[in-house]
């Protein structure tokens, strides 16, 4: 008689095996190099979804995390609201503790409320002359001034090296530097007579801004006219005409490469 209960002793050993197994899902929002950065964008967060943020720290980067959900559904729900804020959001499977290493004060996670976020973390928009809708999600000029939902992440703390697209003569050979970080701008020339200048920038709308203090000049930009395998087409534009078309390459030997081909007058 015992043997008849077997098969059931075995299904519910297997049933409560898989309950304690079952698998968890987070959404990871984003990653930052600066603390502040990554507490200034989940101060924007809708308040639909007012609930406790995680920020794990790996390596050299602060990463923003949802905290975990029962189920996949659960999370799938919520994407489209963290997406309006992080629009790389996507759900993962939470594997606690695993690929976390110097948690951010002695804790896995370091759990933010954004209710304490939006008291002590008020976003001061800066003075810009032109208008930016709400979708734009303006951001405090200590962290990123503007999200560009398209290309918020084509140069932030990224390398280039830049260079003119074309020229007709040697005085105009050009190779520089670019190093952005989440607000700044560092141009350090290779191949030129030109001083090492940095400035803070705005992306907006495919168009790369400089401030001089919190303004800017709307008629001064660099728009990005198109993204290649290897680099990024960028015309300077002063007043709605075009001025010149550099260069940005991800790699220094793809721009020398370049540079060496041209033939100049």
């Amino acid at each position: 008689m015992l043997q008849n209960y077997k098969p059931v002793v075995y299904l519910i050993l297997l049933l409560s095996f898989s309950h304690l197994q079952a698998t968890q899902f987070i959404i990871k929002l984003a990653s930052y190099s600066k603390k502040e950065s990554a507490i200034s964008q989940i101060s924007l967060l809708d308040k639909a979804i007012n609930q406790k943020i995680s920020i794990a720290q790996e390596n050299s980067l602060h990463k923003i995390y949802s905290l975990p959900f029962s189920n996949k559904e659960d999370a799938q729900k919520v994407l489209p609201l963290y997406k309006k804020v992080f629009i790389d959001a996507y759900i993962m499977v939470y594997v606690p503790t695993k690929n976390l290493s110097k948690p951010v004060l002695n804790s896995q996670y370091t759990t933010i409320d954004n209710n304490e976020t939006n008291k002590s973390n008020t976003v001061t928009k800066p003075s810009l002359p032109f208008v930016i809708t709400k979708k734009d999600y303006l951001l405090t000029p200590n962290s990123r001034s503007v999200q560009d939902l398209t290309d918020k992440d084509i140069f932030r703390n990224k390398t280039f090296y830049v260079c003119p697209d074309r020229i007709q003569t040697s005085s105009e050979k050009l190779l520089i530097e670019s190093k952005f970080t989440d607000i700044n701008v560092t141009y350090n020339p290779i191949i030129g007579n030109l001083p090492s200048i940095t400035l803070k920038y705005i992306l907006h709308k495919k168009r790369l801004y400089f401030l001089k203090g919190s303004m800017i000049n709307p008629n001064q930009y660099r728009k990005i006219e198109k993204k290649l395998f290897e680099y990024i087409l960028v015309s300077h534009y002063s007043n709605k005409k075009k001025l010149t078309t550099m260069r940005y390459y991800y790699k220094k030997e793809d721009a020398i490469s370049y540079l060496s081909s041209l033939r100049i007058h």
